[in-house]
């Protein structure tokens, strides 16, 4: 380039971010040309960047709620779209971080069900270059295939030593997402923080060093979330209502995770629906008393008990998935056997409403993988076997036995099994016809299948109904014990038959 006057600015334009220029300067007049002078050199500034820590999401049919973490506390939308180049995408409003814990919140509707999304922030004009992505799925009463990975229990240091030096990157959590499921079930433990104090700020310390995990960040980010605390990322060991964290634990839970919660404050239970299949997760820690034998409290408990009774009575439901905390069938303490009169109480409400053969439990805290079938999920007055309950864990932890007896599993066998890596996928087959199965396969860390357990809906009617078919069905069958002639039929029905 050149100047046409002594002195002055030469703009060199057009340059790329970090690029460097090398420059000399040679004068000349009528006369002649000077001495060259020493070369000197000039960067351009790097390229600005988002400051984005992390994304977590939750999809329903045609909404969705993203949460990300901006340290730079500016003002940022989320862009979002079909595909991962983001063309024909839409956009958010605009959200300014909470000033403290740094968290933005989106609320995104008028989404295609059954659809996969792409989203990333926009921070201050600034476009993320990494993305996280959700899946939306059917409509309330509307057949589909749903699969999601399930699992709690994932090592960390304490929250309350300052700062947390250790968490999970194992292989479990990226194995889980190379499964491509819908979402992930987080049954608690998030990490080990044994906060004691009614110290919002700590939990978040806890939550941020977890996220940054490579495995663990690539897992929530690629798929939705649904997660609930155990006691580790309550309080304390076992902690329970009169734990002195439960309230920044509630508060920190409601700041950094997306959910539609049943409450405003206090217990953060949660209900959603995907198809024919409702969900429901329990908080079974801010109100439960071992001494009253409750887990849940009246408020929730009557709360949980009116949800089972209208998913019984709704025909657009099909299956319900209960997320319980700790293990249901237990008597050896450290379970729901603390709170049996509650476990009693809830097992009469689900065979008064006729749902017993429409639900599965699915419960964690247990370090290991196991199945009872519903032989021993036998805790309503009259003593009969029940539903299937499916506990998944650890992400990663030590392995401890706890609950049962279990017909299946457990895996491992023993406790005391150091550096246990395990996670479960469950795959729910609803084709809106056939009888809805539900298949359980829990895999280690290197994804070596370790325990397997398939389980079809029973079809209620009378035996002269389906004989005609039977031969081609397999699974259970209920018939009513006014019927007397069943002999024809079970000689060509391939299953189980039970009595209702």
């Amino acid at each position: 380039g050149s100047l046409s006057t002594a002195g002055g600015t030469y703009n060199d334009t057009g340059l790329s971010a970090s690029q460097t220029k090398y420059y000399r300067v040679t004068a000349s007049d009528a006369a002649a040309n000077s001495v060259t002078s020493a070369v000197a050199s000039g960067t351009t500034d790097a390229a600005a960047v988002a400051s984005i820590d992390f994304y977590l999401s939750q999809a329903l049919d045609t909404t969705a709620k993203v949460n990300c973490k901006v340290p730079s506390g500016l003002s940022t939308v989320i862009e979002y779209a079909d595909n991962t180049g983001f063309t024909s995408s839409s956009s958010t409003a605009a959200s300014t971080p909470d000033a403290s814990s740094k968290i933005a919140k989106f609320s995104i509707t008028g989404l295609t069900a059954n659809t996969q999304y792409y989203y990333r922030a926009i921070e201050n004009g600034i476009t993320d270059t990494r993305y996280g992505s959700f899946k939306t799925m059917q409509p309330e009463g509307t057949a589909q295939n749903i699969k999601f990975a399930v699992a709690s229990c994932g090592i960390s240091s304490e929250a309350e030593s300052t700062p947390v030096n250790s968490a999970s990157n194992s292989a479990t959590y990226a194995n889980a997402l190379a499964r491509n499921p819908d979402f992930v079930m987080h049954t608690g433990d998030f990490g080990y923080f044994d906060i004691s104090t009614n110290d919002e700020t700590k939990f978040w310390q806890g939550f941020d060093y977890v996220i940054s995990r490579t495995n663990q960040k690539a897992l929530y980010e690629g798929a939705g979330l649904h997660y609930i605390y155990d006691d580790h990322d309550y309080g304390i060991n076992n902690a329970v209502a009169s734990s002195t964290s439960k309230v920044a634990a509630a508060a920190a839970h409601r700041e950094y995770f997306p959910a539609t919660l049943n409450n405003t404050s206090g217990t953060v239970e949660r209900a959603w629906t995907y198809g024919r299949v409702r969900f429901i997760m329990l908080d079974t820690h801010y109100e439960a008393v071992i001494a009253s034998e409750t887990a849940l409290g009246s408020t929730q408990l009557t709360w949980f008990k009116a949800e089972l009774t209208a998913a019984s009575s709704n025909p657009d439901i099909a299956l319900v998935v209960v997320e319980h905390g700790e293990p249901w069938i237990a008597t050896n303490g450290d379970a729901w056997d603390q709170y049996a009169a509650e476990r009693n109480d809830i097992s009469n409400h689900i065979w008064s409403v006729g749902l017993e053969d429409k639900i599965i439990f699915i419960a964690g805290d247990m370090h290991a993988c196991a199945v009872n079938d519903g032989t021993n999920n036998n805790y309503d007055d009259s003593v009969r076997a029940g539903w299937p309950c499916l506990q998944s864990a650890p992400w990663d932890q030590t392995s401890s036995i706890k609950g049962g007896p279990w017909t299946t599993g457990p895996y491992p066998a023993t406790a005391g099994t150091a550096s246990t890596e395990l996670y479960s996928i469950v795959d729910i087959t609803d084709n809106g016809t056939d009888p809805i199965q539900i298949d359980f396969n829990s895999y280690d860390d290197g994804d070596v299948l370790r325990l397997t357990y398939s389980y079809t809906l029973p079809v209620q009617g009378s035996l002269s109904s389906v004989s005609a078919s039977s031969s081609s069905y397999t699974g259970q069958l209920k018939y009513n014990s006014s019927f007397d002639s069943v002999s024809d039929s079970i000689s060509a029905y391939n299953g189980t038959l039970k009595q209702y």
